[in-house]
């Protein structure tokens, strides 16, 4: 297990045919566990469509490519249930970003451009 925990297996997905061409159904259960032992999940199942904060992020970081996937799909699961409080779910989102190797200052301005502009609750 890295400093920033760890990711059960990879994120595999299913598209789904909808009227905006970008939600996937979780086809596996996974699990991230954080750095302080919580346990994160996207279950089989699940409806995600990455990171979807518009023209500027997708530009910026690809919502479906690279090490971000991983972290965005546990993001999506947690910002669509709301069983927690958004300020974990967006520190859960930088952690996973690092446990999968995203470099420190991309990760920090995804959880930035995330903690300003993404949902509350």
């Amino acid at each position: 297990m890295s400093n920033w925990g760890h990711v059960t297996g990879p994120i595999r997905v299913e598209w789904l045919e909808d009227s905006r061409h970008r939600d996937m159904k979780i086809l596996e259960d996974v699990f991230y566990v954080d750095p302080r032992g919580r346990s994160w999940r996207a279950l089989k199942g699940d409806v995600i469509n990455g990171v979807s904060s518009g023209w500027f992020w997708s530009r910026l970081f690809p919502r479906y490519h690279g090490r971000p996937r991983t972290a965005s799909a546990f993001h999506d699961v947690y910002c669509g249930e709301k069983m927690r409080a958004s300020t974990e779910v967006h520190r859960m989102f930088y952690e996973c970003l690092r446990c999968k190797g995203v470099w420190a200052v991309k990760a920090w301005i995804m959880w930035a451009v995330v903690r300003v502009f993404g949902p509350r609750f």
